[in-house]
């Protein structure tokens, strides 16, 4: 969601504006124990993505899409 005080889940409501996150963000997978969290910054239109833990090399970046998923969701280790 792109708007202060909404959060995710309410795209399945027609509530508020959302948005899509070009280049590398983009490629970010769900996880329901993610290794980065992501902070959208609305007004400056741009989102901060930090690990919250070491991430080796060769390691799936992901992030929790914070709302109920469309597909299954499948765990890689």
């Amino acid at each position: 969601m792109w708007e202060h005080h909404t959060v995710e889940e309410q795209l399945y409501q027609h509530r508020g504006r959302s948005a899509i996150a070009l280049g590398y963000t983009s490629l970010l997978s769900h996880s329901f124990e993610p290794n980065c969290i992501f902070i959208r910054h609305i007004d400056e239109l741009f989102i901060d993505v930090f690990s919250k833990r070491l991430i080796s090399a060769g390691e799936e970046l992901t992030i929790d899409y914070q709302m109920t998923l469309w597909f299954d969701a499948v765990e890689i280790n």
